[in-house]
């Protein structure tokens, strides 16, 4: 049987050279053309990531038209990734299953709201600085 120290320093390999093509670019580099946005209009995605997401989301409007519901936009990705995750855990540890899935079919709302309330508290920070101006006009 391996030692501990070996089987890290393998896996600490693979992860590294696995990892190396997926890297960021530099910052330079980056600041030289706006970077490709996602579905949510401000995430970086890569094309791999795109077409992942297209699937879910047709295959999670596939199952809510079976199931006699209409999908509002990006529903049918909410629901395809939740009983992906679900059917992954499955496997690994059961009871865990559903609550895995409940938590990636909320996450993405969540993150929506996060967005919303900082999009609020920004415009709420320069309003002030529209109201000077207007007084001193």
């Amino acid at each position: 049987m391996t030692s501990p120290p070996v089987v890290f320093l393998a896996w600490a390999a693979v992860v590294l050279t696995a990892g190396w093509r997926h890297r960021p670019a530099p910052a330079r580099i980056r600041s030289l053309g706006p970077p490709p946005v996602g579905p949510g209009g401000d995430v970086p995605v890569a094309a791999h990531e795109a077409a992942l997401s297209r699937m879910l989301e047709r295959s999670g409007q596939a199952l809510l038209h079976r199931l006699g519901r209409a999908p509002a936009p990006g529903e049918g990705r909410r629901v395809a990734t939740a009983l992906l995750v679900a059917a992954v855990a499955l496997p690994v540890l059961p009871p865990l299953a559903l609550p895995a899935g409940a938590v990636a079919w909320a996450l993405p709302a969540l993150g929506a709201r996060r967005r919303h309330r900082r999009h609020l508290a920004a415009v709420a920070a320069d309003l002030p600085d529209v109201v000077d101006l207007l007084v001193l006009a």
